[in-house]
């Protein structure tokens, strides 16, 4: 075996000359990616060829006619199963054995080697593509969406054979070889169609006790729950943060109880591959590296019972969770086809506001929020250009609600007023020019601001007073600003207003100052439109078509 200082600098050497000459012929990344998948197909070949079964002479473990096992009989030549055979593996076209390399590989040297792994035989999961249809292959390729949890099905395939093997081995010790050799050829079969090893078959565990692969295979009937419960739970459960770190929790346990395994060469690359996806994926479920680290070495106190016992509170959790929001939905449902028979049927108005109403308490015993964005995005499509019903206005929810809409169109750029690329449409520099240098009162909402800023930048405003209200808000608590020599013009978001348009009206006529109301959003365009619209006329403008 050459010195292995020497094998790791010219490992060195030839990593640094595959990097250089990938940076210069990129193409040829299909074939080294070819190059590797065959040789790891050989290296599991090797893995598989080392298995072996029982030798002659070693002792099995019988079953006593009261039910205590002892490993008492000894193996003979008959009970030995076959060794395992070396699964086939496509080699590469005549691929040249190198003798020791003493210096760098050239590139030429490289490309030489990788064009030995070019044949579909090699690798045809990784062979690059033809020409004519590469573009078409990559197309549709991009066009599939990835599964970020499909590698659990193969996981979860390897769970389900490793408990199969320690069934196998503790039969095996209690029966006898022969009674248990189809089971084995199976097995066998079995792990070469999924590329599992399945440590339970190496004749290396002899000496372990069988409480002690009971005690494993427990475990990984347990990590299977787990998969299964974050893969397709009917309860709720699937794709949950909570899924995610009892699986890491369980995982843990699984890889404490193999580690007996690592002074016989052995191990579960199942299990690193799980460690692997945790790992990757750990930020899609809130948790940081710290956070998985800890879950992977938390341990259940109380063993594979407390274990399943957890399991099963989760998946009661998660059905609650699920039942509620059913429940949230169905308020959800009933508050909208009230609203919508509101806004069709004026004459029928207080029948519908009385539903919402009951609506909105019904989501509150559900354990929802009217400010929720779902149900936000619904009523505002529902709403159009139209406003919450007074009565849904003054409770605390439907004020919540208001806000909500109006957060809404800020989120969804519904308004213009972040930016002031749009100031200079025609329906905003007309409004600006009879705005400019005045003092306006907008009532209604949540002051935003950047949003106010906007506003009076768009229309050169001396100043822009925005008065949010809350529910139940006296309407003598407004007037006064309205009331202000200085006030030349009164803005009413309706939708986000609990006060009475007709008090409102009655108090601006009084003082004779224009009333605008803003149905919608109210970006620079929207409130230009509504003005023209509304007062315009006053100041000798046109009204829009």
């Amino acid at each position: 075996m050459p010195d292995r200082t020497v094998a790791n600098e010219e490992l060195a050497n030839t990593g640094a000359a595959i990097v250089a000459l990938l940076q210069r012929v990129p193409e040829l990344a299909p074939l080294l990616a070819a190059a590797g998948a065959w040789l790891q197909r050989l290296a599991s070949a090797a893995e598989a060829a080392s298995l072996a079964a029982p030798q002659a002479g070693s002792t099995l473990q019988q079953v006593d006619a009261d039910g205590s096992s002892q490993r008492a009989s000894t193996m003979t030549e008959h009970d030995q199963p076959p060794a395992p055979a070396a699964p086939s593996v496509a080699a590469p076209l005549t691929v040249p054995v190198p003798a020791v390399v003493t210096e760098p590989a050239t590139e030429g040297q490289l490309a030489q080697l990788m064009s030995k792994f070019s044949g579909p035989a090699v690798a045809p999961r990784v062979a690059a593509p033809a020409a004519s249809t590469a573009s078409a292959s990559s197309t549709a390729a991009a066009a599939v969406p990835r599964d970020p949890d499909a590698p659990l099905d193969r996981i979860r395939r390897n769970v389900a054979l490793q408990q199969a093997a320690i069934d196998w081995s503790v039969s095996r010790d209690r029966l006898g070889y022969a009674a248990v050799k189809a089971q084995y050829q199976h097995l066998r079969t079995r792990g070469e169609q999924e590329q599992v090893f399945m440590w339970a078959l190496d004749r290396g565990i002899e000496g372990m006790e069988v409480s002690e692969l009971e005690e494993i295979k427990g475990w990984y009937r347990t990590l299977g729950q787990a998969l299964d419960a974050f893969r397709d739970d009917q309860h709720g459960l699937a794709g949950s943060e909570t899924a995610f770190e009892f699986l890491a929790q369980v995982m843990g346990q699984v890889r404490a109880a193999l580690k007996p395994l690592a002074s016989l060469g052995l191990h579960d690359s199942g299990l690193e591959e799980l460690r692997g996806w945790l790992g990757s994926n750990a930020a899609r479920f809130n948790v940081d590296g710290q956070g998985l680290k800890q879950l992977i070495s938390r341990e259940f106190k109380g063993g594979i019972a407390e274990a399943s016992d957890v399991l099963r509170g989760l998946q009661k959790q998660a059905q609650v969770r699920v039942e509620r929001q059913k429940r949230q939905r169905k308020a959800g449902n009933k508050f909208l086809y009230d609203l919508k028979q509101f806004l069709a049927n004026p004459g029928e108005s207080a029948t519908h506001v009385a539903g919402m109403c009951a609506a909105l308490d019904h989501m509150h015993a559900a354990g929802a929020s009217s400010d929720e964005r779902g149900f936000v995005v619904r009523v505002d499509q529902a709403l159009g250009q139209s406003a919450l019903p007074n009565d849904v206005l003054l409770r605390a929810d439907g004020q919540d609600l208001a806000l909500a809409l109006a957060r809404l169109h800020e989120d969804a750029g519904d308004d213009d007023a972040a930016s002031g690329a749009d100031h200079d449409q025609p329906h905003i520099v007309r409004v600006r020019e009879i705005l400019k240098g005045k003092r306006v009162v907008m009532i209604g909402g949540d002051e935003r601001p950047n949003r106010r800023l906007a506003i009076e930048r768009a229309f050169e405003l001396d100043e822009l007073r925005w008065i949010a209200t809350r529910p139940h808000e006296r309407h003598d608590n407004i007037e006064p600003a309205i009331e202000r020599a200085d006030t030349d013009v009164v803005l009413l978001l309706i939708r986000w207003s609990s006060h009475s348009y007709g008090e409102l009206r009655e108090t601006c006529d009084r003082l004779d100052k224009p009333l605008v109301r803003m149905p919608g959003g109210y970006s620079p365009s929207a409130i230009a439109h509504e003005f023209i619209q509304q007062a315009g006329r006053r100041f000798g403008m046109e009204t829009l078509g």
